[in-house]
């Protein structure tokens, strides 16, 4: 009896230990397929990704013919008298509006909390419109991204240089940098990559905008601005501007492919980063001005 119950469960036992083996088999099995759907999936994806990307990248132009395309779009330019007028005439003695727009606003005896208040109610207006137009150009995802990537870009360019203009003429820079829907001369072109660069965070134009605010502030006209960006260090600070610019693009190029891929969710993604992107170069450019003076 003891010897036959012995005999069952070693049969058992031996039945159980080959159910165990085929199951550890096919599990493996799956595991390994399994491993191999993902790998493939994962392939697939990065090289849809990798052909995205590149289509995009070669079908940009340049940073500086962004920057002209952006400079030749409608609505860009920001009449300075006008824009004065409205974003300091509020409730203000006209006289003090045209002292403003003569000379400038802090010359004209604006308080630095009024101006202030200007330049964020313009920083936000145009950060709330470059928002909307990126994440609508997010939704419609997958392979109609590529065809929007551009065009986002260029919009973006082209809200930084609104709100450019509009900083400027607060803290006193006159027409430096002020656009008319042409492309931009030299002097102004080099300025205008100077404001750009500024707001990017890139240590050559920073350095190179604190020396030409200097020149302002000590009397130098305009035209002797202009004519000082054509000449050295200054020019070198605008190409090496440039260059980083470009290598900034690229990269954001990237992002902007990444964050379009999924539809409608990538819209909301577009629009959250263009959104944060932007308000963080204004903001730098805002600071930047208010520490060389109106």
């Amino acid at each position: 009896m003891d010897n036959r119950l012995r005999q069952q469960t070693k049969a058992l036992a031996d039945k159980a230990t080959s159910l165990a083996s085929d199951a550890l088999t096919n599990a493996a099995s799956a595991a390994t397929d399994f491993g191999e759907s993902v790998s493939a999936a994962v392939n697939s994806t990065a090289s849809a990704y990798k052909e995205a990307v590149d289509e995009v990248r070669d079908s940009l132009p340049a940073f500086k013919d962004i920057v002209a395309q952006a400079a030749r779009m409608p609505g860009v330019s920001v009449d300075r008298t006008t824009y004065l007028s409205v974003a300091l005439g509020r409730r203000r003695d006209q006289r003090i509006i045209q002292a403003a727009i003569k000379t400038t606003p802090a010359y004209a005896g604006i308080s630095d909390r009024d101006i202030e208040l200007a330049a964020r109610k313009s920083i936000a207006k145009e950060r709330r419109r470059t928002t909307l137009i990126s994440a609508a150009a997010g939704i419609p995802g997958g392979a109609a991204m590529a065809a929007t990537v551009p065009a986002d870009l260029v919009q973006f360019w082209m809200h930084l240089l609104r709100v450019l203009q509009k900083l400027s003429y607060l803290y006193g820079w006159g027409d430096l940098v002020s656009l008319d829907g042409r492309e931009p001369d030299v002097p102004k072109r080099a300025a205008v990559v100077l404001f750009l660069a500024t707001m990017a965070g890139i240590e050559e134009a920073d350095g190179a905008l604190r020396s030409l605010a200097i020149l302002r502030v000590s009397g130098a006209q305009e035209s002797d601005l202009r004519a000082a960006l054509l000449r050295e260090p200054y020019s070198s600070a605008v190409a090496a501007s440039s260059a980083a610019l470009s290598t900034r693009l690229t990269t954001r190029l990237t992002g902007q492919v990444a964050e379009k891929a999924i539809p409608v969710v990538g819209g909301l993604i577009s629009g959250k980063v263009s959104n944060a992107s932007f308000n963080d170069m204004a903001k730098r450019l805002h600071k930047q001005l208010k520490t060389y003076g109106g």
